[in-house]
């Protein structure tokens, strides 16, 4: 969906943002940021996939909660030139991505918040 991005610049952590940016659709990255740095080499891994996980309580959504849902996801798809990667500015050595501290990247057409 960000085509655009590089793996190390956490394309579905950019998905997962734009969506709450754009509708407050909650979601989670399932991708390159999830796993720690090698233990060897310091370095960042890579994730074979870079997933946006949504949870859609079905039972509980109304029709139409359920088509802004995918008119935002159809949004951000059409729009996905315009958001940002991201990098790491403050991470823990294990399990960081409960905790990471991001900032995005320079150069986009779209302002986050800060």
């Amino acid at each position: 969906m960000m085509p655009h991005l590089a793996w190390d610049q956490f394309p579905a952590q950019a998905v997962t943002v734009a969506l709450f940016l754009e509708g407050g659709i909650r979601g989670c990255d399932i991708g390159s940021l999830c796993l720690d740095r090698d233990p060897d080499t310091n370095k960042q891994q890579r994730a074979s996939n870079e997933w946006c996980r949504l949870c859609m309580p079905r039972r509980v959504m109304t029709q139409s909660q359920i088509e802004f849902v995918a008119e935002t996801i159809m949004y951000v798809r059409d729009h996905a030139e315009e958001y940002p990667g991201f990098r790491i500015i403050k991470e823990a050595p294990i399990l960081r991505h409960f905790t990471v501290e991001l900032e995005p990247l320079p150069g986009s057409n779209r302002q986050f918040m800060g």
